[in-house]
């Protein structure tokens, strides 16, 4: 999905609207040509409409035979957000900031990891709706690297259900980051830290 400008992306038209007052009731696994014409739009204004929904997470196509059928997902980051709408509006917040504070909180009881940070295109604004969400992650050693391997598993099955995005990960240790010392002083300066178990630490 499309982290930024994410209410106007959802919500920019009468269109948008009325498609989803009609997921949202229905709930059932609809044709584009059905709800073109349950709705009363144009089949061009459906099928634009739904292929941006589908880049949001909202919605996910099945085949039905030689027909393309529309479901709600539920488990989406788009779903909650409609269903919290008034709520997610007031606070003014982007989906990314959610996207940090899952992450955060997947990582949090995994030892061995001492930071971890999202950079690139998600972290940076730029994202196409199928861009993978980068995520670099400083280890302690090489014995860590296994140890954090369920919690990854776990933390990218949510990021392909809330957000419908793939997890990218870069895992490296200390003596790694030395060796890529431009890569990493990029991710320090333009990506978003969502882990610092070693400033914690420290401080």
């Amino acid at each position: 999905m499309q982290f930024r400008n994410f209410a106007e992306n959802l919500l920019g038209s009468k269109v948008k609207v009325k498609l989803l007052k009609y997921l949202i009731s229905e709930g059932a696994i609809t044709s584009e040509r059905e709800i073109s014409r349950i709705i009363g739009a144009s089949s061009g204004a459906v099928n634009r409409t739904l292929k941006e929904f589908s880049d949001l997470n909202l919605i996910r196509s099945t085949r039905i035979g030689n027909v393309t059928a529309w479901q709600l997902n539920e488990k989406s980051y788009a779903y909650s957000y409609i269903t919290n709408f008034f709520n997610k509006l007031k606070s003014r917040e982007e989906p990314i900031s959610e996207l940090g504070r899952d992450i955060s909180k997947a990582l949090a009881d995994t030892s061995g990891i001492k930071k971890a940070i999202l950079f690139g295109s998600v972290a940076e604004g730029r994202e196409l709706p199928e861009s993978d969400i980068d995520l670099f992650i400083l280890i302690e050693n090489e014995k860590s690297r296994g140890g954090i391997q369920s919690a990854i598993g776990a933390l990218n099955e949510l990021c392909l259900q809330k957000y419908g995005n793939i997890l990218s990960l870069y895992v490296l240790t200390p003596n790694e980051v030395k060796e890529q010392k431009k890569f990493y002083d990029k991710i320090l300066l333009n990506g978003i830290r969502v882990t610092d178990n070693e400033n914690a630490a420290s401080g």
